[in-house]
């Protein structure tokens, strides 16, 4: 019944010569519902949709008609410490800050979700105890310095409505979906684990940075790609760390927070 009345009024429609489209209208509306949705609420939609505002560097969120909308990009996975509220759980970020570029570095961008609800409470998953739930979060702290210096007034909660609803020119991608699916699809040699098993045997399990010799503790040394392409399994472009000393190589400053490290460096740094 609903494809005959369309293909009656497409038929009205194009007797009075009007250039328009059922299927034009159709996505309007997809386009004004998907709007309202992401506007009251996060929607599944990942980093790929992201372009970037210049010269301020605001994160949008890209709809299928070309047009953009301001947005709120939140890491949307964590470890259980978060959930227990040992710390914040989760920031979000207005821009393409210093911290956002390190997430691009270390290939972690497609754990974020983007969203245009101002309420501040978003969902993150913790993967380790299979749980989800909404989290209070802040302004990640680079985000606030920025949203300062441009909006010249201090960021306040109540103020983030105003500030996702202001129209925005001019804007570039600076990762193109495409370059981002292929960072995705990067991934370790089927073989890695044996790979490097045998490349750490044939050290007899020393940090090659601090000579911690770890053959009793095998789990803490870990293997490091010099050039940043998990591909490359050559030794030349393998260096064998303890995680402490691989917490000190650029793009891994994540390691810092982990269990493992703390459990780690109270056992051979406390």
């Amino acid at each position: 019944m609903y494809d005959k009345g369309l293909k009656k009024l497409k038929k009205v429609v194009s007797s009075f010569g009007i250039n328009i489209t059922i299927e034009a209208i159709e996505r309007k509306e997809r386009i004004e519902k998907m709007l309202k949705i992401f506007k009251t609420e996060a929607i599944d939609a990942s980093i790929d949709n992201v372009v970037i505002a210049k010269p301020n560097l605001n994160l949008l969120y890209t709809t299928e008609n070309g047009g953009v909308v301001r947005t709120i990009a939140w890491k949307a996975s964590k470890r259980s410490e978060y959930y227990q509220g040992e710390k914040r759980a989760s920031t979000f970020h207005l821009y393409r800050c210093e911290a956002l570029k390190q997430m691009e570095e270390d290939n972690q961008i497609g754990t974020y979700r983007l969203t245009g609800d101002p309420r501040g409470y978003y969902a993150v998953t913790f993967g380790d105890i299979n749980q989800t739930k909404k989290v209070e979060s802040r302004i990640c702290r680079r985000c606030e310095s920025m949203y300062e210096q441009q909006e010249r007034k201090k960021f306040t909660m109540r103020n983030l409505k105003d500030y996702l609803e202001k129209e925005q020119d001019g804007y570039e991608s600076p990762i193109t979906i495409e370059e981002h699916k292929a960072r995705q699809q990067v991934t370790y040699s089927e073989n890695w684990s044996e790979i490097a098993k045998k490349y750490k045997s044939n050290i007899n399990y020393r940090c090659e940075e601090c000579q911690l010799h770890l053959l009793d503790d095998k789990r803490y040394l870990e293997a490091h790609h010099i050039d940043k392409d998990i591909g490359n399994n050559s030794r030349s472009n393998i260096r064998l760390l303890c995680i402490s000393c691989h917490s000190q190589e650029a793009g891994h400053q994540h390691l810092l927070q982990s269990s493992k490290y703390i459990k780690f460096m109270n056992k051979y740094k406390g």
